[in-house]
């Protein structure tokens, strides 16, 4: 038997083979990238809302503390419940419910509750009176002035920028009458 072996010398073949891997990996690369570029753009996206909703409840949470302060106050003797009584329905007193939905926040009633802003519609706010702030009563008696009392508040803002997003900010307030 005769032993045949041949032995290819052309290489026009492997120019094409190592291109389309070249290719292929590049096209991989590609996809990675504009698949990165997407993501990034949806975590931009999401963090202008994420802002935009702080900024929102940050400004209800403004105006109601501007509300309250607007809001003329004599000694404890004229008014010994704080604002209660005095503040529209946006004012309630300790334990209402503060698991509210968006439905809750939205005041589709019209009772006032929670208050829409009057700067921006998305933004609404919620004051709770939580009573005497512990330890910090002021006694002005011995200078002739009468009794003042520093009540506590939770002061509630909600920024909606969107309908699928929203933020609620609480922030301590303590107000002496």
């Amino acid at each position: 038997m005769k032993n045949k072996s041949m032995k290819i010398n052309n290489n026009k073949g492997s120019v094409l083979v190592f291109a389309l891997l070249i290719m292929v990996i590049l096209s991989i690369i590609g996809v990675y990238t504009i698949n990165d570029s997407v993501i990034e753009g949806k975590i931009s996206r999401n963090h202008s809302i994420y802002k935009k909703n702080l900024y929102l409840a940050e400004l209800g949470v403004k105006e109601a503390v501007q509300r309250m302060e607007g809001i003329a106050m004599g000694p404890v003797s004229q008014q010994p419940n704080g604002l209660l009584g005095v503040a529209g329905s946006w004012l309630v007193e300790k334990d209402f419910e503060k698991n509210m939905s968006k439905d809750d926040w939205s005041d589709k009633d019209g009772d006032g509750f929670p208050q829409e802003s009057n700067i921006l519609e998305n933004a609404r706010y919620l004051v709770e009176q939580l009573g005497y702030a512990p330890g910090n009563n002021i006694d002005l008696t011995d200078q002739g002035a009468a009794t003042y009392l520093v009540f506590e508040y939770a002061v509630y803002g909600r920024g909606s920028f969107d309908l699928n997003s929203e933020f609620l900010l609480e922030v301590g307030y303590w107000k002496r009458y």
